[in-house]
């Protein structure tokens, strides 16, 4: 950790939440670092607070504390007692116990893609319940499982969610229009790791990720 690295320093960080990068496909998470002379934060402590404060209001801004684990997982951030690495603990703990009572169904947790509120989705298509390890989304009914109706826009077998395990993954499936994961286009036959309230954008539909 940086912490533990005698050359670079916390407060170098910026933990403005358009400086975290997460890759999409593996889920895993990267700081900026700003090697200065003059630091982003006067000392550790503020930087700290600080990306406590980022990722507090991302998760509360993207409507993840409906999740009662991720929920508990806000709370711990709020604890300024919990280091980083008790932090870190409590929240693999906390994840791991909801992962392992998803477990418990035959198929695990359910994935359903509700189209966006507020949108022209919302008006024209119906929530798509993942409940096949790999599921077909587009406009062709005799070819996917999931029927897109009301855009000429969207492909016949557009993308399609595979599920491994308790994870879930989206592949564009060559489309004129393109697949967007929280706009960014997707590259063709590549799988996207996805996750609750992520935006998936099939050309012009929009869906929101949940779980349940």
């Amino acid at each position: 950790t940086v912490q533990e690295n005698g050359f670079l320093r916390t407060n170098n960080i910026n933990a403005d939440s358009n400086c975290i990068f997460v890759d999409q496909r593996t889920g895993e998470a990267s700081l900026v670092y700003i090697p200065s002379v003059t630091p982003v934060y006067p000392d550790e402590q503020t930087f700290s607070i600080a990306l406590r404060n980022t990722l507090q209001k991302f998760l509360l801004e993207r409507g993840f504390a409906k999740n009662p684990g991720i929920a508990a997982v806000i709370d711990d951030l709020s604890d300024k007692n919990l280091g980083w690495h008790e932090l870190s603990y409590h929240i693999k703990k906390t994840l791991s116990a909801g992962s392992e009572k998803a477990a418990g169904s035959p198929f695990g947790r359910v994935l359903v893609l509700t189209p966006l509120e507020n949108s022209q989705s919302s008006e024209t298509e119906d929530d798509l319940e993942i409940t096949k390890d790999e599921y077909r989304i587009g406009r062709k009914a005799d070819a996917v499982d999931g029927v897109i109706k009301g855009s000429r826009l969207v492909g016949r077998i557009h993308c399609c969610i595979r599920k491994r395990g308790s994870e879930y993954y989206l592949v564009d499936l060559n489309s004129t229009n393109k697949t967007r994961l929280n706009n960014v286009e997707l590259k063709p036959d590549q799988e996207y790791r996805i996750f609750e309230g992520d935006i998936i954008a099939l050309a012009n539909v929009v869906y929101t990720v949940r779980f349940r």
